[in-house]
């Protein structure tokens, strides 16, 4: 007798079906197929962590923020994962898709569809498939992800970018989960009684369990770049606890961060001037081997982003002017080296006078030095002095006031799609009204 197999449909990278093929083909040829995973809260918005069985062939003893698995033939993503969560938790309850994506996961690449459920009732978890099952935690915040068009338009971003860039196919930093792990760094899962939802937006969502924090991105393009800037980083960064696509662990660094956009820095001057010898150290390191971006393709959204702005009506003509010609100072040619590319003052972390990490590592990239200073005094520009002295060296100060314009016009339009106000005091639109 033939062993029955799970058939999966074989997909392209537009989720178009090809054909029919039993799912062990999939994973070992790295055809691309569907996975369909759930995750539930209860009526308050409370969400469930467990942890999966140490006999399953996948990801044995992985904490997990999901339940699913393939979606078979004849099934809708929607389909599939009411049917996990029946199989998984012997619940039955309605999902809601709210979106799907093309995933680059530790073993190989699939469309993954995720939805959410809403669970009132007892559940009655297999010990097949799941060894322990936390409680459930409150979300602090009451926040919730902005779910307004992701659908689409993730569809449309993670297409055009489904494809690792050129320049970044190096083998990938992978932290496997052990026994040791899991009692060393996440069974605290177990006893926490909060989660803190950090940034939840269409296209990522970063939660606090406890001492962890859990990431969770629909490019993991940027993720592969977060795991492998830290570990080039000469400089201190969280570490690595688990990564389990699409979801990276990461430990909490000790400290507060440096200060928040729009609010008066607490730290002291020696503090700043730590952030910027961390930055000089960072530039003095060996660059990393993917590009960052080309000047043409920063000159052409300045100009889509500023003709959007006045067309909207979003800033005054003249204030949208004047900064576009006090950008073109940072559009110059500059010696690449290894930037953080994000480095605002809530991703440095310090504890006294000392910097005891750096967060947020996804846009690192080779690119201009005086762009990360840029960032990190945008909107403190009473600590530029601090920050100059620690980084050592002269700087140009008008093409660091020109980066302010820019990366501030550039990041309007994103913010604001994405739930964020830049017209807060302080923030972008203030930085932007300063220079006139």
């Amino acid at each position: 007798m033939c062993a029955v197999t799970e058939l999966v449909k074989h997909v392209d990278d537009q989720d178009r079906v090809l054909g029919v093929v039993g799912r062990g083909a999939a994973v070992h040829h790295g055809w691309l197929h569907r996975i369909s995973t759930s995750i539930w809260r209860d009526e308050d918005g409370r969400f469930l962590v467990y942890r999966r069985a140490e006999r399953l062939p996948r990801f044995p003893g992985y904490y997990e923020v999901t339940f699913g698995g393939a979606v078979n033939v004849g099934e809708s993503y929607q389909a599939a994962a009411a049917r996990e969560l029946a199989e998984e938790l012997g619940v039955h309850v309605p999902v809601r898709f709210v979106l799907k994506f093309l995933c680059h996961g530790e073993r190989g690449s699939y469309w993954l569809g995720i939805h959410e459920a809403v669970i009132t009732g007892p559940v009655d978890p297999d010990p097949r498939e799941v060894a322990w099952l936390g409680p459930i935690l409150r979300n602090t915040t009451g926040a919730r992800m902005d779910r307004h068009a992701a659908t689409r338009r993730l569809k449309q971003r993670c297409r055009a970018r489904g494809r690792r860039p050129a320049g970044r196919g190096q083998p990938r930093s992978r932290t496997r989960l052990t026994r040791g792990d899991v009692g060393d760094h996440l069974a605290i899962l177990a006893d926490v009684e909060e989660v803190k939802v950090v940034v939840a937006h269409h296209e990522r969502a970063t939660l606090r369990v406890g001492d962890v924090f859990l990431k969770i991105d629909a490019d993991q393009t940027r993720t592969d770049v977060e795991v492998e800037a830290m570990a080039m980083a000469p400089i201190p960064t969280p570490e690595v606890l688990w990564r389990k696509p699409p979801v990276l662990a990461l430990a909490a660094l000790p400290g507060t961060a440096l200060g928040r956009l729009g609010e008066p820095s607490t730290a002291s001057s020696s503090a700043w001037a730590a952030a910027g010898a961390a930055a000089r150290m960072l530039h003095d390191a060996p660059l990393p081997p993917w590009p960052g971006r080309r000047l043409d393709e920063i000159a052409s959204d300045l100009d889509g982003e500023c003709e959007w702005l006045v067309t909207n009506g979003v800033l005054p003509t003249d204030v949208v002017t004047r900064n576009r010609r006090v950008a073109e100072a940072a559009l110059r040619p500059w010696t690449p080296v290894f930037t953080h590319g994000d480095l605002q003052i809530t991703h440095v972390f310090v504890h006294g006078d000392e910097i005891t990490g750096v967060i947020d590592w996804s846009e690192a990239c080779q690119g201009d030095a005086l762009y990360d200073l840029a960032i990190l005094t945008l909107g403190h520009e009473e600590h530029l002095g601090d920050v100059v002295a620690g980084y050592g060296t002269d700087v140009d100060l008008d093409v660091i006031r020109a980066w302010w314009s820019l990366r501030s016009l550039l990041a309007i339009r994103w913010l604001v799609e994405h739930g964020f106000d830049p017209s807060s005091p302080g923030c972008e639109f203030d930085v932007l009204r300063s220079r006139v």
